[in-house]
C-alpha cells in the first residue's frame, strides 16, 4: 500500500439519469471541492470529475450532450461506464456521491 502522501484520490459525482423530458446538467455542489481542497492541504493527489461533464479535454457532444435512453425510460447523461473504469483505474482511493434523485427509476 502507497504511503499517504503517494496516495491518488478521485472524487467523482455519477453521471446524471434524468426523465426524457428533463435535461443534463453540471453538479455545481461545493462539497466535493471542499473535500479536494482539503486533501490536497495535507499533500494527498486529489482530483474531480463531474462524470455528466467529463474530463477538461472531452468532447461535450459525448458526454453532457449525449442523452442515451435507458431500459427504465429514463435518459442518462455523461460519461459512459467504459470511460468511467477507465479513469478510475488510475487512482487507489474513489469517493462519490450523488445529489440528484430519480423517483421510480
Amino acid at each position: 500500500m502507497p504511503s499517504i502522501n503517494n496516495v491518488k484520490v478521485l472524487v467523482i459525482e455519477p453521471p446524471n439519469q434524468h426523465y426524457a423530458n428533463d435535461m443534463a446538467r453540471p453538479n455545481g455542489s461545493l462539497g466535493p471541492a471542499y473535500i479536494v481542497g482539503a486533501l490536497r492541504e495535507q499533500g494527498i493527489a486529489a482530483d474531480y470529475i463531474d462524470g455528466t461533464i467529463g474530463s477538461v479535454d472531452g468532447d461535450f457532444k459525448a458526454t453532457f450532450y449525449n442523452a442515451v435512453e435507458q431500459e427504465n425510460g429514463t435518459v442518462r447523461y455523461g460519461m459512459t461506464p467504459d470511460e468511467l473504469a477507465e479513469l478510475i483505474a488510475g487512482y487507489d482511493v474513489v469517493a462519490t456521491s450523488s445529489t440528484f434523485t430519480c423517483l421510480n427509476c
